[in-house]
Order: C-alpha cells, then sequence, then structure tokens
C-alpha cells in the first residue's frame, strides 16, 4: 500500500481521497467497521488506478487515471452504502423507553428555547403568562395548530393588534420546533437529545435519511396527542421491529449508534454481488 502510494502524484490523490472520504461521511456505522471499509475502498481505488497508469506505460498515477478507475467501478459512495445495506438487519434498535427520554430531553430544550426568544416580548406586553388559567390556550395552539403543548399560555387578548402580536410569536415558536425536530434531524440523524442518549435515525436499509424522511416521521409532533396514539402502535403492533406508525410510514429506525455489528462482511462480499 505504501508502494502505491508513493506512485500517485499530488491531485490525483488529492481527488481519491475526497471521493472515499465522501463516501466514508455517507454512512453511520461502528468506527472500527468504517475504518475497515475505508482500508478497502482506499486499496481498491489505488490499485484500479495504478493498473490505469500501468496501462499507459507509467508508474505514476495521475488524475486520468483516478478518474478512469473511478468512471468503471461503482461509486465510493454506492459500494458503503451497499456495505451498511448488507448489516442493517443487525444494528440494535432502540426501544421505547430511551426514545421516550430523549423525545423529553428534547422537549426541554425547545421550551427553553421559545422561552428565551417568546418570553422578553410577550411578557411585557401582557401577552404571556406562565399560569395556565380558564380560557387559556397553548403558544402555538391560538395562533396555528393546537396541541404542541409547550407550556406556555396566552391570556386573552384584546384587539387586533395584540391578535397580530401573538400570531408572529406564534409563528417564531412554530420555526424554532420545525427546526428543531425537522431540519436538525434530516442534516444529522439526530436531534440534541438524541445524540445525548446516542440514538441515530436511520432509513430501514441503515443509511441515512433526508428531510422527507425527517418531515414524515415528525407529524405526529405537530397534532395534540397524536404522537401518543403513534407511540402506543409501536408497543401494540411493531413491538418486534421497534417502529412507530410514521416511522413505518416514513421508513425509518431509530438504533443505537456507535455500537459495531456483529455481522462480519466484508467489501468483497458487496462486489461479489
Amino acid at each position: 500500500m505504501g508502494d502505491i502510494i508513493m506512485q500517485i502524484d499530488e491531485e490525483a490523490k488529492k481527488i481519491l481521497e475526497k471521493r472515499i472520504s465522501k463516501a466514508i461521511d455517507s454512512i453511520d456505522i461502528h468506527s472500527n467497521e468504517k475504518q475497515e471499509i475505508e482500508n478497502e475502498l482506499r486499496s481498491h481505488f489505488y490499485d484500479a488506478s495504478l493498473s490505469k497508469a500501468q496501462k499507459r506505460g507509467s508508474n505514476i498515477i495521475e488524475k486520468v487515471d483516478v478518474d478512469a478507475a473511478l468512471e468503471e467501478s461503482d461509486d465510493p459512495e454506492d459500494i458503503a452504502a451497499e456495505y451498511v445495506k448488507l448489516h442493517a438487519d443487525t444494528l440494535e434498535r432502540a426501544g421505547l423507553l430511551s426514545r421516550t427520554a430523549a423525545f423529553f430531553i428534547d422537549l426541554i430544550i425547545v421550551v427553553a428555547c421559545v422561552s428565551i426568544l417568546i418570553a422578553p416580548i410577550a411578557i411585557p406586553l401582557g401577552i404571556l403568562s406562565f399560569t395556565p388559567g380558564t380560557g387559556s390556550t397553548s403558544i402555538i395552539a391560538v395562533t396555528l395548530w393546537k396541541g404542541l403543548g409547550i407550556g406556555l399560555y396566552f391570556n386573552e387578548i384584546p384587539g387586533l393588534t395584540y391578535t397580530i402580536i401573538s400570531f408572529i410569536l406564534g409563528a417564531g415558536a412554530l420555526i424554532v420546533f420545525v427546526t428543531y425536530f425537522v431540519v436538525i434531524e434530516g442534516r444529522y440523524g439526530y436531534t440534541p437529545g438524541k445524540r445525548l442518549l446516542r440514538l441515530k435515525v436511520l432509513k430501514e436499509d441503515g443509511t441515512r435519511i433526508g428531510y422527507k424522511e425527517s418531515i414524515l416521521r415528525n407529524l405526529p409532533k405537530f397534532f395534540n396527542n397524536l404522537i401518543l396514539l403513534d407511540a402506543l402502535i409501536m408497543l401494540i403492533v411493531f413491538r418486534k421491529t421497534k417502529q412507530r406508525a410514521f416511522d413505518k410510514i416514513a421508513g425509518t429506525i431509530v438504533v443505537h449508534a456507535g455500537k459495531p455489528s456483529d455481522k462480519n462482511i466484508g467489501l468483497f462480499e458487496v462486489w461479489k454481488r
């Protein structure tokens, strides 16, 4: 391996390493297995590039050799993804207890964020109080939907001005909520609560989720009591797969991140397929 690296020019090396790094960053498995895949990918594509260089009568790998090797072979990202799919069934799925704990951690953080953003405006105007009373409703329910239930309450609001202000504040709270649960999870595969408990959301085949999956699986959080029904369905119907109903719809699973697979599958198994 060392000899091959010594026979590659810097431009070709940067291109190849960048492609391999991108492929490795796209998968979510234990670091030891990542290193194994990285080593096998590097060895495979360096050998393929060297073969191209030798066909040109050169002992130095150049950009044209790397480009040819990548063009003729499967994409490194596809190879890495196929590896993950082969051992997706061995990933340890998270149960209701750990997922509920992560959700409450997230809820506390969201409430704190919304309070910090809204309270300085709402309290001086008399729009917001922290004591629920008769005729009160949640901060987002009064403006958009009923049921986010974040624990901040509006008193009855007289006049159009207060109604407009309350709508803007509610919309701001909703933006925080969507950003936290949908955007962050869609981008990274976890929320801070899940990250703290080492949980990760993946597609059922073990690959990373996107924003579409994040939107679908988080829909119950936007409607009153639907998240409870969704969790109940998980306990009754999908107990073996440990999926909520909207996980099934989105095609997602929640797993314990950073645990090695029990299934030993090398990349040669992927290339054989």
